[in-house]
This record gives structure tokens, C-alpha cells and sequence, in this order.
């Protein structure tokens, strides 16, 4: 998809023009939970996107859409986010393509994140496209490695191809958010805090 006509509209610290404060929004993590705990392929996500946004400078927040849980969103707080985005909706307890996709594209039109994150699953492999062609901005599926590029903020996304007989590293240069749906089991869970805060937002 070309990027040419799309022009970005972040300032340095992935914030929205006319913003004075650092973004707390600068990465969004999609997480998803099975029965009473989050997903392990979700926090490992996480803790990806929290070293991103340590060097990018940003902050991260995860989205939770199938439970208005609080402590499900405190656990995320400890696992690295700096806000939890928590559905207070019924209609989102179950999982449906067309709602969750209207109000993901909604919260990135709202927050203007660089990164959208991710978790391979197969209901992101069903939402994640519909997404990011509905914005529109760049996928890509089957992460196994990410890193930054500092000085054009933008991601280096390595996946597997040919039969994982090879590898290709795709970046962006002025799409955005950058989409990822990174490969489960290949990053690290992240350092769990207790003692860390943040803020958990209803919607």
C-alpha cells in the first residue's frame, strides 16, 4: 500500500499537534483474556511494546474490550502499561469482528498512537486487517523480532518467509499507526511491578 500522500501528524513524543504533554497513548496494545487472566501471548506483547516506548520516548496503553475487570486492567498496569483503555459496554463480552473493529478504528482516531500492537491470534488475524485497511495504514503478521528506529520513529518489523527459510524486515515510512501482529512465544513476558501505577480509562 503507498504511503506517499499520507502525511504523519505526530510531534517528537508521538503526541497529537497542539499537545504539550508526552503521550501516555504513543504505543496501543490489543489484549485479549482467557477466562480470569490475560493471555500470555498478550503480556508478552506488552512488555515488546513497553521497551519500544522507553526508547521512543512514548507511553503505552492496553486495550481490554471483552471485560470491564479491574483488576485484570491493574494487571496490565504491573506488566508495563501506562493506561488500560476498559470496556464498560456489555456487547463487548463476546467476541464480535464488525463492533470490536468500529471501536478500535475509533480509539486510534482518538488517540493518534504510532504503534498498534498485537498478539497473533485468530481473532486478531480476522480484526487486525480489517482494521488497517479501514484506516488506512500497513500490516504486518508474524513478528518475530521489532526494533526502532529513533530518529524516524519508525518500527523494523522481521518475519519469517519462504517457509521460515528466510527473513524480511519491513518498515514505514510515514503510514500510520504502525500495525504489528507479532508471533506468540517468541518474546519474553515482561517484569511484573505491583508497586507500578497507572490509569485505567473506561469507554
Amino acid at each position: 500500500m503507498s504511503d506517499q500522500q499520507h502525511q504523519s501528524d505526530y510531534d517528537f513524543w508521538g503526541a497529537p499537534p497542539q499537545s504539550q504533554a508526552i503521550s501516555t497513548t504513543g504505543i496501543f496494545v490489543y489484549t485479549e483474556r482467557d477466562e480470569l487472566e490475560i493471555e500470555e501471548s498478550s503480556l508478552e506483547v506488552l512488555g515488546k511494546a513497553r521497551d519500544l516506548a522507553d526508547a521512543l520516548g512514548t507511553g503505552v496503553a492496553a486495550i481490554l474490550l471483552n471485560t470491564g475487570n479491574e483488576d485484570l486492567a491493574d494487571s496490565l498496569i504491573h506488566a508495563g502499561a501506562d493506561k488500560v483503555l476498559l470496556s464498560r459496554d456489555d456487547r463487548f463480552k463476546e467476541f464480535q469482528t464488525e463492533l470490536y473493529c468500529s471501536q478500535l478504528i475509533t480509539l486510534i482516531k482518538d488517540n493518534n498512537p504510532e504503534i498498534v500492537m498485537a498478539a497473533l491470534s485468530y481473532a486478531t488475524c480476522d480484526l487486525f486487517p480489517r482494521v488497517a485497511q479501514r484506516i488506512p495504514t500497513g500490516l504486518v503478521t508474524g513478528c518475530t523480532n521489532l526494533e526502532i528506529d529513533t530518529t524516524e520513529r519508525s518500527l523494523l518489523a522481521t518475519r519469517p518467509i519462504y517457509g521460515e527459510k528466510m527473513f524480511e524486515v519491513i518498515t514505514w515510512h510515514k503510514l500510520r499507526p504502525q500495525m504489528v501482529l507479532l508471533q506468540p512465544g517468541i518474546f519474553p513476558p515482561p517484569i511484573v511491578d505491583e508497586f507500578r501505577s497507572g490509569e485505567i480509562e473506561k469507554i
